[in-house]
């Protein structure tokens, strides 16, 4: 019997519950996200996991409607969606449905990008603008979020991959890497970096992390820009098979974190050492 098709198309609006579901499944009890929804701010696990999946949805929401961002997902089956013919507008789905999206087929992927630039005539925003927006954003979330978890997550990132790659003559290219609330504080302009990637735990194994990840990069080298990525140590693995260079390593919330780059620019910088 031959594989199920996969396809790989642009997220819409109607993907949002069955990505945000894998986000859930692929990441809901690693140490960064049972730090974020703590349960001593929600002893409830079933009203944590619909916090989380509350919050997962409105970061989505924003990152489909920014204008640097990219989101993608893979779709094994028959596509309605990549044939032109998802529903339009938002659907009522909660963390119960299934997973089709905007489609006939069931949504098994999900990758998030960002074109790390600013956009024309805009300047790097200042740390007081960033945490006034940070905590406008913020005061939207659910209870449970630990907000003062999720600003500590991403200055430390900021901080420890600039230690290694921020000294040669770009400070702001690492400058909120993994910033997914729209806060990107960034000068270098050749750089797409991936945010997230995740495949439902059901279908992993079967090269979909791969496809997901060469689809990127291939868009990524169509537009003459290297690839970021700051990976865990689960999918480190998957990045260095794929030719990613280790540029380091430090330890976030009891976990590592390893920041890597692919030259596909020609005119590539010059990156740091590794440092592992």
């Amino acid at each position: 019997m031959s594989p199920p098709r996969i396809t790989i198309r642009p997220a819409t609006e109607p993907d949002i519950p069955a990505f945000v579901k894998i986000g859930q499944r692929a990441f809901g009890k690693d140490a960064i996200a049972q730090s974020f929804f703590p349960a001593s701010r929600e002893p409830d696990p079933a009203k944590r996991l619909d916090d989380e999946f509350r919050w997962r949805s409105m970061r989505a929401r924003n990152a489909l409607r920014h204008k640097r961002r990219r989101n993608f997902v893979a779709v094994e089956g028959p596509d309605n969606a990549a044939a032109g013919e998802t529903a339009q507008g938002e659907t009522a789905q909660g963390p119960d449905n299934d997973d089709s999206g905007g489609g006939s087929g069931t949504i098994v992927g999900w990758a998030a990008w960002e074109l790390m630039e600013l956009p024309e005539g805009q300047t790097p925003m200042t740390k007081g603008e960033l945490d006034a927006e940070f905590e406008e954003i913020a005061r939207y979330w659910p209870a449970s979020v630990d907000k003062d978890a999720v600003k500590s997550f991403f200055g430390v990132m900021e901080e420890e991959v600039e230690k290694i790659v921020g000294k040669n003559g770009d400070d702001g290219m690492w400058s909120k890497l993994c910033q997914s609330l729209a806060l990107v504080n960034c000068r270098l302009t050749c750089v797409a970096a991936l945010h997230s990637l995740a495949v439902d735990p059901a279908h992993q194994r079967k090269g979909i992390g791969r496809s997901l990840l060469d689809w990127g990069i291939e868009t990524a080298k169509k537009e003459n820009r290297d690839v970021s990525v700051v990976s865990s140590e689960q999918g480190r693995a998957l990045y260095l098979g794929a030719g990613f260079e280790q540029l380091g390593s430090f330890e976030l919330f009891g976990e590592r974190h390893y920041p890597m780059i692919l030259k596909s620019s020609k005119n590539a910088p010059s990156y740091g050492n590794e440092t592992v």
